[in-house]
């Protein structure tokens, strides 16, 4: 046998052989970690809450550009008046209802349900007091990708304010906020056949698809999910 080929054998052997087991010393130390990194998360999408986020962006606060003039502010879901609420959620539903329809079904029990889960945060533009556009987003950690992420929900804005730059500075609030907060990422789900959104994000605002998107998936991608989720990440 010559060296080169023993070599190979010598490879094939050694990737072959099955892999060390843990000793139970090691196991508890993993376990360990597990739990200091389960708490640390925890401890960190805490301090997301509770706090008057607008303190973090009074600069940006103003929007006054292309016939505009809004203030935007966070409102935690649980401050949101019914009407409020509800301007916010018929909105969603006139914008996005298609969208759903052709991919996970609409209902609007079910839609109302998710808007209202009490992590829920809104970043809401107004004029006056005629609000104008909205954007739901969490604090959460993503079971997927094993990190504290900002959730960007959706973010939707009256017809009458689009094409103004509105809907790209509520997104950029939202990433100083992501920022802030040390979350990795932001992370938003966005419909395939919502060709414009996703054009908005991933050409305009140099968003990628996520590894946990289905388009990034071998074993997803011959199936048709109607959606991908796409990220920015803010690992420092």
């Amino acid at each position: 046998i010559n060296a080169e080929y023993g070599g190979l054998e010598t490879t094939q052997l050694e990737m072959n052989q099955p892999k060390k087991k843990q000793t139970a010393k090691e196991k508890k130390l993993a376990i360990k970690l597990q739990n200091e990194k389960a708490k640390e998360s925890a401890n960190l999408i805490k301090s997301c809450y509770g706090i008057d986020h607008n303190e973090y962006f009074k600069p940006l606060q103003i929007y006054k550009k292309n016939g505009l003039n809004a203030e935007i502010s966070v409102y935690p879901v649980n401050s949101l008046s019914k009407e409020l609420f509800e301007w916010a959620f018929q909105l969603v539903k006139t914008n996005m209802q298609k969208y759903y329809e052709e991919t996970w079904g609409w209902s609007d029990s079910g839609k109302k349900s998710e808007m209202k889960e009490s992590d829920a945060l809104y970043l809401i533009a107004k004029e006056g007091q005629k609000p104008i556009g909205f954007a739901h987003f969490r604090f959460t950690f993503e079971q997927l990708k094993g990190t504290e992420v900002l959730y960007l929900y959706e973010i939707q804005i009256e017809e009458s304010a689009r094409g103004k730059g509105l809907g790209t500075w509520m997104t950029q609030i939202l990433e100083f906020l992501a920022y802030k907060f040390k979350m990795k990422y932001l992370l938003l789900t966005v419909f395939k056949e919502n060709k414009k959104a996703f054009n908005f994000y991933t050409n305009k605002l140099n968003y990628k698809l996520d590894s946990t998107s289905p388009g990034a998936q071998v074993d997803l991608q011959s199936e048709d999910e109607g959606h991908e989720v796409l990220s920015k990440c803010f690992i420092r």
